[in-house]
């Protein structure tokens, strides 16, 4: 158990810049940026997502997992703009 006390708590166990620098942070999520919401896999996931959500959304009447999936798409196709833009020094 995690003493009041003492100054730790759970949430500063989870703080990455405690155990990496801002530098390699920073590297991390524009190499995920680079790997996952860019190019050739993020376009592909999208279009899967997209995909699903109008399959178990219309088709099978799944409008709750359509729904997960389209936001998936939405959060794929604008999240990688959005993360270029909050990254646009590390490039």
């Amino acid at each position: 158990m995690f003493s009041i006390t003492t100054g730790t708590s759970l949430l500063e166990k989870f703080n990455p810049l405690q155990y990496i620098s801002q530098e390699e942070y920073v590297h991390l999520w524009s190499k995920a940026y680079n790997l996952v919401l860019s190019g050739f896999w993020g376009k592909l996931i999208a279009a899967l997502c997209l995909f699903g959500a109008f399959w178990f959304g219309v088709y099978r009447k799944m409008p709750g997992l359509g729904i997960v999936l389209f936001f998936i798409t939405v959060i794929i196709t604008y999240l990688g703009g959005v993360v270029k833009a909050a990254f646009w020094w590390a490039n």
